[in-house]
């Protein structure tokens, strides 16, 4: 059983002749979750399905990200992934760690993601 993100908890069983991630995307296909997505099609206020990857420098973040992102597509599962730290370069710092920066960016960010059809959200950002 695959167990996936979505707006609700995805279930798929897979016999041993069956691929899962068909499985799962003829699954989504009859889905009304999976309503179609494009600009002017975004819900601002709704929750957003939200993974936070976070670790130590050089521990893998952006890389697992990376991977999510493409078993996600794979289930067709529309999503964005943004590096944190890309976010808060800039000198002199405003704040700890300039998170009032990266926090007014992914807010700025993520209405363009989501007008662009990601409904799924993976940060990374070193601890």
């Amino acid at each position: 059983m695959l167990d996936v993100l979505g707006k609700d908890r995805l279930e798929v069983t897979a016999t041993d002749d069956e691929n899962p991630v068909e499985a799962l995307a003829a699954q989504r296909a009859d889905d009304p979750f999976a309503e179609s997505v494009g600009p002017g099609t975004a819900d601002q206020t709704a929750p957003v399905p939200t993974l936070v990857l976070t670790g130590t420098v050089g521990a893998g973040k952006s890389i697992v990200a990376a991977e999510i992102t493409d078993v996600l597509a794979a289930f067709k599962v529309p999503n964005a992934a943004i590096d944190l730290d890309t976010l808060v370069w800039q000198w002199p710092s405003t704040s700890t760690w300039n998170n009032d920066l990266m926090f007014e960016n992914l807010v700025s960010l993520w209405p363009s993601y989501q007008a662009h059809g990601a409904t799924h959200l993976i940060l990374a950002r070193v601890l």
